[in-house]
């Protein structure tokens, strides 16, 4: 089935409460106090620059290269400029430089979940950063595997998962049960996305492809 509306659109919708999220977590790269103060710094500017801020993308592009050069094993770490570099990608405007910058991104972001796969903010950040991608680079069964793997956890007390996150993960996740035909499974999980965060923008999708609407 194909997906109805706009796959940006929905990014953007999940990259708003994720930021919510994050601005309460503390960082668990790692790092020493001034590396995590800047690690903060540089995930904040980020996520202003995937809401449409390019200084502020250009800025984190920066921060997070040299942040990797001083940790360079840092998964955490390396998740973010994975997706920065995706960003950089979406700004692009030679084709070459557009496939360059999205494969290094992807590769990174790969390299970030196989040093800790069960770290939900970074499963979570891999499927975000890759959903809306070209179908060329063919990563739309692993966002649905990275969704799958945090909306299956999603509302577990054990994984301090924050609520609207944790609906944003079951919300997606039913995209991409519906996109394989799983209609009555994604309605499954559209419903737990409205029961874990009512009011929240991903609850109120939910409850609009329950009802029918795009």
């Amino acid at each position: 089935m194909k997906p109805t509306g706009s796959r940006l659109s929905r990014r953007w919708i999940g990259l708003g409460v994720f930021l919510l999220w994050l601005a309460a977590q503390p960082v668990r790269g790692g790092q020493g106090a001034d590396t995590s103060q800047a690690f903060r710094q540089a995930r904040e500017l980020h996520l202003r620059g995937a809401a449409g801020d390019e200084e502020a993308a250009e800025k984190a592009l920066e921060l997070l290269e040299e942040l990797v050069r001083e940790s360079p094993n840092d998964p955490l770490t390396l998740a973010y400029l994975g997706s920065a570099k995706l960003l950089e990608a979406k700004r692009a405007w030679l084709p070459w430089r557009k496939q360059a910058l999205g494969e290094e991104g992807l590769g990174l972001l790969d390299q970030a979940v196989a040093g800790r796969p069960a770290n939900l903010e970074i499963r979570f950040l891999r499927g975000m950063s890759s959903y809306p991608l070209p179908s060329l680079f063919g990563r739309g069964k692993q966002a649905a595997e990275d969704f799958a793997f945090v909306a299956e956890r999603a509302g577990r007390p054990d994984k301090g998962m924050e609520a609207r996150v944790a609906a944003g993960a079951c919300y997606y996740h039913g995209l991409c049960l519906e996109e394989t035909g799983r209609g009555e499974e994604a309605r499954a999980y559209w419903k737990r996305a409205v029961k874990l965060s009512p009011g929240s923008d991903f609850a109120r999708a939910a409850a609009g492809k329950i009802q029918g609407e795009d």
